[in-house]
């Protein structure tokens, strides 16, 4: 089991338009690497790249396979309605997997994974909207949604704080986050996707549910890190949080 999946390589996160509306999606799960029938969707960003080695073991324990695709800095549903050039790429992907999703019936379930960084800022009614919108046509097309709440910022790099502490360094440094601050920081962002689960067909699970207790949200598990930077999850931490989707592939 690697730390991380492939990042930039990772053919996960350059399906085309074309490839995504043929349905050819990468597989995850009890049969990963073929091409199952399966009605579960995982869609995301970065930190559904992340998160996609632990839904890949759930799915697999529940004798389950699910299709995934996500691309790098795109919040879901962000760009649909946003024709800048600098958009150009997210609003490509967002269109082809919204249009893919409401032509396919077969796909009864859609788990939605983001950073979330647009609904952070009270400001930002837009992103709200469109990824109400999203969610609203999903479940109006008869799918369950499921989202993914944010995992805990760390004020540094994880790896690298380990091993200047294992160097003797920094030791007073606290790495775990504190909750209370996860959840100032992402008080719009908990907000907006609280409301959304309460429409019917919507789900809401939160990984800081299980990363944080006793006020503090871990970073690391039986010495190896659970991030592999300072905002996303190695293998390792998305095995554990990927635990709060089981009800998902029941």
């Amino acid at each position: 089991m690697t730390d991380r999946v492939a990042g930039a390589q990772n053919p996960c996160m350059n399906l085309t338009a074309e490839q995504i509306a043929l349905g050819k999606l990468c597989a995850l799960g009890a049969t990963e690497g073929a091409a199952p029938t399966v009605d579960t969707v995982v869609w995301g960003d970065s930190h559904g790249e992340a998160l996609a080695p632990g839904i890949a073991d759930v799915a697999a324990r529940a004798g389950k396979s699910v299709l995934f695709a996500g691309r790098h800095g795109c919040a879901i549903g962000t760009h649909l309605q946003d024709s800048s050039w600098q958009a150009r790429d997210c609003a490509a992907f967002d269109g082809a997997m919204h249009r893919w999703l409401l032509a396919s019936p077969r796909i009864g379930r859609v788990v939605l994974v983001s950073r979330w960084s647009s609904l952070r800022d009270a400001k930002s009614v837009a992103a709200a909207d469109s990824l109400a919108e999203v969610v609203k046509q999903l479940t109006a097309a008869g799918k369950q949604v499921w989202l993914v709440g944010p995992v805990p910022d760390v004020k540094t790099l994880v790896p690298r704080a380990l091993y200047l502490r294992s160097l003797g360094l920094a030791q007073d440094f606290e790495l775990r986050p504190r909750e209370d601050e996860f959840k100032a920081t992402q008080s719009r962002t908990l907000a907006v996707l609280g409301e959304l689960s309460r429409l019917p067909g919507v789900s809401l699970v939160l990984p800081h549910e299980v990363l944080c207790a006793d006020g503090w949200c871990e970073v690391v598990r039986d010495g190896r890190p659970l991030y592999f930077d300072d905002n996303h999850l190695t293998t390792v931490g998305a095995t554990l949080v990927a635990r709060v989707l089981e009800p998902a592939f029941r």
